[in-house]
């Protein structure tokens, strides 16, 4: 999903330029893997977010998508995830919205898989990151801007994480997602919460997905704005 408006214009996923140069927002699948891929032979967070994806099916409030032969959009895509399908539902809710991800192993080899979700929530003007509280498990974290550009990385028993803005209120629950990725290139535009399988494949090793398995993943977002 690239944006996320709400009906009275309310901004829900951020979407940036950087000073890098690269444009970021919305909420990037990051799949097969999370992290680093060079251990794999993939590109940073796999390739799901930088391929197309074909729509399957479209609703009013839902769509299903679908990417099967990765190969044929991979360049140079190690041998093992030639057999790697996806299937991802999304769906509006009344107050947000949720995304499902299948990953299946149609192959003849078993590959690495770490998934994660990457929504941008926005930061308002004249406001940081490091102002934003982030609750995990009845625990409260604030973050410095070193420590967001570093990536802090959170166990949850739960798999929920609340996050309180001088926006509004976000609840993120991830299903198979225990361990938050917390980051942003920039505080003062963005704040990224990322429900994650494994965290990064360089700290876990990744689950192995053998031939005719697959895995399901997903995560629901609410939101609460502020009283005026």
């Amino acid at each position: 999903m690239e944006s996320w408006t709400a009906a009275d214009g309310t901004e829900l996923f951020a979407r940036r330029n950087m000073p890098s140069g690269k444009n970021r927002g919305g909420i990037p699948v990051c799949a097969p893997i999370f992290g680093p891929g060079e251990t794999v032979g993939l590109n940073q967070h796999g390739f799901a977010r930088n391929c197309t994806w074909v729509v399957e099916e479209q609703k009013e409030s839902q769509v299903k998508l679908s990417l099967d032969n990765p190969s044929s959009q991979v360049e140079s895509l190690p041998p093992v995830y030639a057999g790697c399908g996806m299937e991802l539902d999304l769906e509006l809710l009344e107050s947000g919205l949720c995304e499902t991800l299948t990953i299946r192993n149609i192959g003849i080899e078993p590959f690495a898989v770490n998934p994660a979700f990457h929504p941008y929530f926005p930061v308002l003007a004249d406001a940081s990151a490091e102002q934003a509280e982030v609750t995990i498990d009845g625990r409260s974290y604030s973050f410095t801007t070193e420590g967001l550009l570093a990536t802090q990385k959170i166990d949850s028993v739960g798999s929920t994480a609340i996050l309180k803005t001088s926006q509004g209120t976000w609840t993120i629950s991830g299903e198979g997602l225990p361990l938050f990725a917390i980051w942003s290139e920039s505080p003062a535009d963005f704040l990224c919460v990322e429900p994650t399988e494994s965290g990064y494949l360089t700290d876990n090793l990744a689950t192995q997905l053998q031939p005719n398995a697959s895995m399901k993943i997903s995560i629901e977002i609410a939101f609460i704005k502020n009283s005026a």
